[in-house]
């Protein structure tokens, strides 16, 4: 399963082409055993083959592909977004919100944002990441700067 996951790590223009090896590299037993699983994410995730051209996914190659991400050393996810709309709902959650209410605790929040962008400008780390998922970076980035395209080496990237 990680090697259909690491999909989203590969250029755009070669996902179809991966995908393709990787399911000519999968041995016809597990094929079998995988069908539905293989059918469920090339439906959703690569778009079904259809008299010899590929139908839209549900969601598009560019919508879940984080290559371009990952080269331009941007988020992956957007975790960052959740966490701050978790303390901003936190924050508002009372019983009986006024408006009054409603625009203290936004300001609260503007201050708050405005003292943490300040800390980022002067180099200050505001979190730190666990070192386990450091450690995923580095491993991710590693891998995105090794790919190199060719049939042979697709498979043995893709479980890396």
């Amino acid at each position: 399963m990680k090697q259909f996951r690491s999909l989203a790590f590969v250029p755009e223009i070669d996902v179809i082409a991966c995908y393709g090896e990787l399911i000519d590299s999968i041995s016809n037993d597990l094929v079998d055993d995988l069908s539905d699983f293989i059918h469920y994410f090339e439906k959703t995730w690569i778009g079904l083959e259809h008299h010899g051209r590929r139908r839209r996914p549900l969601f598009s190659i560019e919508l879940w592909n984080v290559r371009d991400r990952m080269e331009r050393v941007l988020s992956r996810t957007n975790n960052s977004v959740e966490g701050r709309h978790r303390t901003f709902d936190i924050r508002i959650h009372t019983t009986h919100l006024t408006l009054s209410k409603l625009i203290r605790k936004i300001i609260m929040e503007q201050s708050d944002n405005e003292i943490a962008l300040e800390k980022v400008r002067c180099g200050h780390e505001l979190t730190k990441s666990k070192k386990k998922y450091v450690q995923l970076n580095i491993h991710l980035e590693k891998l995105v700067n090794e790919y190199i395209y060719t049939t042979s080496r697709i498979s043995s990237w893709c479980s890396a």
